[in-house]
Order: C-alpha cells, then sequence, then structure tokens
C-alpha cells in the first residue's frame, strides 16, 4: 500500500527556493522518516515579488491533486513494476550507470542487491524500474541525509524513464 506525501521547504530571509515535492510512500516512522518514498511531481519557486501567487496557485493543484482518485498512480506503479530496464543485473547496472543519473557504479551495485534482496517479500522484479528504484531508496536509508536527497532523486529519474 502507498500513501500520498507533500513536504515544503522555504527560507524565512529568501536565501533558498520555495520548494514543494509530492511524493508516493509505504510508511513514517516514530522517529518522522518517510520510508520508501517514490517522488511523482516537485515545484520550485524564487522569493520574488511574484511568489505569493506562484504559491497559492501551487497549492491548489497539490490539493486538488490529493484529492484525486488513486487510479492514475495505480496505474503508473503497475507500468513501473512492468517495465524491465535490461534482462541481466549486469545490463542493468550499466544502463543506469550509463544515464548518469548521480549514482556510482558501487551504488548501482549496492542497489541492485537490495532491490534483489527484498525482491521476493514484495513480489517485485529487481530489473524492473519500480523494484530497481525500491532498491535506491533502501539504499538511500542508509546514507547521510546529504546523500539521502542525491539517491532519492536518482530513484525517481529510474521511474520516470518507464513514464
Amino acid at each position: 500500500m502507498m500513501y500520498r506525501g507533500v513536504f515544503w521547504s522555504s527560507s524565512e530571509v529568501g536565501a533558498a527556493r520555495f520548494r514543494g515535492t509530492m511524493f508516493l510512500y509505504d510508511t513514517v516512522c516514530d522517529n518522522h522518516i518517510v520510508w520508501g518514498a517514490k517522488v511523482i511531481a516537485e515545484i520550485s519557486i524564487r522569493h520574488t515579488g511574484e511568489a505569493r501567487r506562484e504559491f497559492s496557485q501551487a497549492m491548489a493543484t497539490i490539493t486538488d491533486r490529493i484529492g484525486e482518485s488513486a487510479a492514475k498512480d495505480e496505474q503508473r506503479i503497475l507500468q513501473a513494476k512492468r517495465w524491465e530496464l535490461a534482462p541481466t543485473k549486469e545490463k542493468l547496472i550499466s544502463l543506469v550507470f550509463g544515464k548518469q543519473l548521480g549514482l556510482t557504479r558501487t551504488e548501482c551495485e549496492q542497489a541492485y542487491a537490495l532491490a534483489d534482496r527484498y525482491s521476493e517479500d514484495h513480489g517485485d522484479n529487481p530489473r524492473s524500474a519500480w523494484g530497481y528504484a525500491a532498491g535506491v531508496t533502501r539504499l538511500s536509508q542508509g546514507a547521510y541525509m546529504d546523500q539521502r536527497d542525491r539517491l532519492d532523486r536518482a530513484a525517481g529519474r529510474i521511474l520516470d524513464i518507464c513514464f
């Protein structure tokens, strides 16, 4: 089962962009860590005179999206589960590393090992876009925060390959 979530971030002094990230996730633990997140939409707004209007529009769009039926998300997940990135582990690792998604070859291999290890529990093919992205997400969960964001974004780009 997947749930919908939204993160918003901003700077009180305008030092950073206002960002919104909409995602699907498995669970949230007692430490407020979101597990199994798959990014499905992002927005970034510069702190300018139009930021308030853009923020209002973004909030309205996100609010509408959260209220939609899950059927569209379910179809995307099924498509990602069926989309095999490569026929073998070696070809998948070469493909993902070659796409320059911000993953090292070692991370590509570690992500595959995690995807393969958990594939039985979830019935996912570790060579599918969904299965491999889940491996990258699991890899991020053992990383420090600066690396987690990079790895989770790479997982999202892997899912983008099949859409």
